[in-house]
């Protein structure tokens, strides 16, 4: 900054054309003006003055802060619930896969214990063009067993009992044995009534001269569906009858008596109880 010169006027009173020897010097100072220099600072304008951050813009740029690591946040929350939530189904699908196989596997070992069973199995007659079927021809597929329903209209065709078991035997079968609800539905469902109400289908029960009802299988009978009637036949073999309510119609008849039947075998291919529930249906709807 440039220095302005300073001006000081001094005066002197006293007589100053009589020299004297002076000792002492009195200067006496009348009056002393100094002109002060003012200066003047400009005024510093809007674009000189130095940019000082206000609190307004200081809680501004703290909220614009605040909302990107909320957003930031947010992001990173529904990225790993996207992860989260695609590891779940891939872990669903794989479980139903797993799932799916251990069906196939228990699938394919029924079907390799069905063949077993066979004394003598034919690759040509179950699995004809190399595609295997369930069942053979004139045989009813239902859950995890092949039926058939006799069929003959003549009594001389007839048989009893143990003639009848004897038949499904030499089909690799047996007479039917009925563990359910939906397999007596079913077997109703596909018998007919013929000749007169006495005549039925034999089924695998009989009491063998005592006071049990037993299977041809060996195994005791805990669900029956008699229907109601009296019987004075000791030795008693059972026959089903087709009748509106499948919850009776079981009779108590001689063994010797000659009737149709119903045969039994395992299917060469299980099915689920989900799959075969469909097949609660009338001989005559699925033919």
């Amino acid at each position: 900054m440039k220095t302005e010169p300073q001006y000081v006027t001094v005066v002197y009173r006293g007589d100053l054309s009589k020299p004297e020897r002076m000792t002492e010097v009195e200067t006496i100072y009348d009056e002393v003006k100094t002109e002060q220099q003012i200066v003047s600072v400009p005024a510093e304008t809007e674009d000189e003055r130095p940019s000082r951050p206000t609190a307004a813009v200081v809680m501004a740029c703290v909220l614009l802060c605040s909302l990107l690591m909320m957003s930031a946040l947010v992001a990173f929350s529904l990225h790993l619930r996207n992860e989260n939530q695609q590891l779940l189904t891939e872990k669903s699908s794989l479980q139903r896969q797993t799932e799916e196989l251990n069906r196939e596997k228990n699938r394919l070992n029924w079907t390799l214990g069905v063949i077993l069973s066979h004394n003598n199995f034919s690759v040509l007659t179950h699995c004809p063009h190399k595609v295997c079927r369930p069942c053979l021809d004139r045989w009813f597929w239902f859950g995890s067993s092949c039926y058939q329903f006799s069929e003959d209209n003549y009594s001389w065709s007839w048989k009893t009992w143990q003639e009848s078991r004897d038949n499904c035997r030499s089909q690799s079968a047996d007479l039917v044995v009925i563990n359910s609800l939906e397999e007596q539905t079913f077997v109703n469902n596909h018998t007919e009534n013929y000749n007169d109400e006495n005549h039925g289908y034999w089924i695998a029960l009989s009491n063998n001269n005592t006071a049990d009802w037993t299977w041809a299988d060996g195994t005791n009978s805990t669900l029956t569906f008699w229907r109601r009637q009296r019987s004075s036949y000791r030795v008693s073999c059972v026959l089903t009858h087709r009748v509106a309510d499948s919850l009776e119609n079981w009779s108590k008849a001689s063994c010797t008596m000659k009737n149709r039947w119903v045969c039994e075998r395992p299917a060469l291919i299980r099915r689920d109880e989900s799959d075969w529930r469909p097949a609660l249906i009338r001989r005559d709807e699925s033919d």
